[in-house]
């Protein structure tokens, strides 16, 4: 993965801020809200991968900006924490009558949730599919539903429609629900 494309905070605050979201289990690593054609809901989609699958998010990101679709990237670094926090989260709604938007606010925004999400992980397209439900947002999940099959990292993408053309496909799909 090319590190230039992570800006690290220079702010201590922000640094913390950042640690944070790592440790609870996904942040923001492309952020496209500084567009001044930024409109979720129009032409905005999040991806949000894990692992192996961020450099390919990363690519897709880029092709689409060309088309002029805003795709911001969020790494999620631990799908775990990250199911954890939103359980913790509905039951503080339910028992408290806290507000369940507070999920994930600090990396995606209430007004940022107009926009889809396109879920990309080379496992199955499940293990991060529950993420759009839990943020009220559409949901296109990719992933590796078969297993078995032998080949290049490319092509193997390619079967399993993650690689970069399919997320991008899958953005474009995603705004047209």
């Amino acid at each position: 993965i090319d590190q230039s494309l992570f800006k690290a905070p220079s702010q201590p605050d922000a640094r913390e801020r950042l640690r944070l979201q790592v440790l609870a289990g996904a942040y923001r690593l492309i952020d496209r809200r500084g567009s001044a054609d930024y409109y979720p809901g129009e032409n905005v989609v999040h991806i949000m991968a894990n692992g192996a699958m961020v450099p390919e998010a990363i690519a897709a990101s880029e092709m689409l900006m060309e088309e002029g679709i805003l795709a911001n990237v969020i790494n999620v670094t631990g799908p775990g924490p990250l199911y954890d926090a939103f359980q913790k989260s509905v039951r503080a709604a339910i028992n408290v009558g806290r507000d369940s938007d507070a999920f994930m606010s600090d990396v995606l925004p209430v007004s940022d949730r107009k926009a889809p999400i396109v879920t990309v992980a080379d496992a199955h397209p499940h293990s991060l599919a529950w993420i759009g439900g839990a943020l009220g947002c559409p949901v296109v999940p990719l992933g590796v539903s078969e297993f078995g099959q032998s080949g290049s990292r490319e092509d193997l993408y390619r079967e399993y429609g993650i690689d970069v053309d399919s997320i991008a496909a899958a953005c474009f799909a995603a705004l047209e629900v």
